[in-house]
């Protein structure tokens, strides 16, 4: 059996209806309470309906715990709104009332518990599913382009991409056609595909910046190493020149280096590679901030 967006809809109304007669539970005029109650319990038939096609879905969909928990609601709300008939029989409207209140928040809390936003229809839902799962394929997309630029091997991206792009499809179809549990279910696969390509983008991109550090570590060290040795040439020059204040910013930048190169050199020998790439790229930071002074004429 599938809900559609007039069941939900239905849903929403019982809600919207019982919240006024509950007002009127509330108020301290007993014989506006005995009007009322006869109503409410017939809008409670309605809801106790709704609850039980959902549960009968739920079995269909595979989801037998929960079609349990509801029905299970509904068996509990039952009771409920025998005691409050008795009460109300016996003139006790304030027990009935509450009686009455309970059986509903008992049956909405299970539906809530399963999924269901009474205030909110079904249909509208999927909806906005969709189109959030729409933007994540397309942002994915420009992401998994990227990564093809940088030489990496994107075909199975592409290929998942191109699998929740047609579940996202039949999902929209199927909600046209006002099927909004399959839609749903059909949604609920996309966003596992897309879920599982965000995960797996993330595992590249971080072993791909890992192996471009590796890679490059020995040629950064051994860079760093020549630029100490000729920033002390520079250093002595400005000293001879008697420039101290530019030959101190020299020996600044000098010894900042050798600590980094020292403190790099430690971290591989202990194995803290996560350290060591830390500072391996504070190195590459002074670096190139000493190639672009120089490009500056400093």
């Amino acid at each position: 059996m599938i809900v559609t967006t007039k069941a939900a809809m239905a849903l929403a109304l019982v809600v919207l209806a019982a919240g006024g007669t509950f007002m009127t539970l509330a108020s301290a005029d007993p014989s506006a309470s005995g009007r009322v109650i006869p109503k409410i319990l017939k809008e409670y038939s309605r809801l106790r309906s709704y609850a039980l096609n959902r549960a009968e879905e739920l079995r269909e969909e595979g989801r037998v715990e929960e079609a349990q928990a509801v029905e299970s609601a509904v068996q509990e709300a039952d009771s409920l709104i025998q005691e409050a008939r008795e009460a109300y029989q016996s003139g006790n409207l304030g027990l009935a009332g509450e009686r009455v209140r309970d059986a509903f928040n008992t049956i909405m809390e299970a539906l809530r518990g399963v999924g269901e936003a009474p205030s909110v229809p079904i249909a509208r839902r999927v909806a906005a599913g969709i189109e959030r799962n729409r933007r994540l394929l397309r942002r994915l997309s420009i992401a998994v382009s990227r990564l093809e630029k940088f030489g990496v091997d994107v075909t199975d991206l592409r290929g998942a991409l191109a699998t929740a792009s047609s579940l996202l499809g039949e999902a929209q179809s199927l909600l046209e056609e006002g099927h909004p549990v399959a839609a749903a279910q059909k949604l609920a696969g996309a966003h596992k595909i897309l879920v599982r390509v965000v995960e797996k983008i993330r595992e590249i991109v971080r072993q791909t910046g890992d192996v471009n550090v590796t890679e490059r570590a020995d040629k950064i060290v051994e860079l760093v190493e020549r630029t100490i040795s000729k920033l002390e040439e520079v250093e002595q020059r400005l000293i001879q020149a008697n420039r101290t204040d530019a030959a101190a910013r020299v020996a600044q930048v000098r010894v900042r280096l050798q600590e980094l190169l020292s403190q790099f050199k430690s971290q591989v020998q202990a194995g803290d590679e996560e350290g060591a790439r830390q500072t391996l790229r504070q190195m590459m930071y002074i670096l190139r901030a000493i190639s672009r002074h120089l490009r500056r004429g400093g």
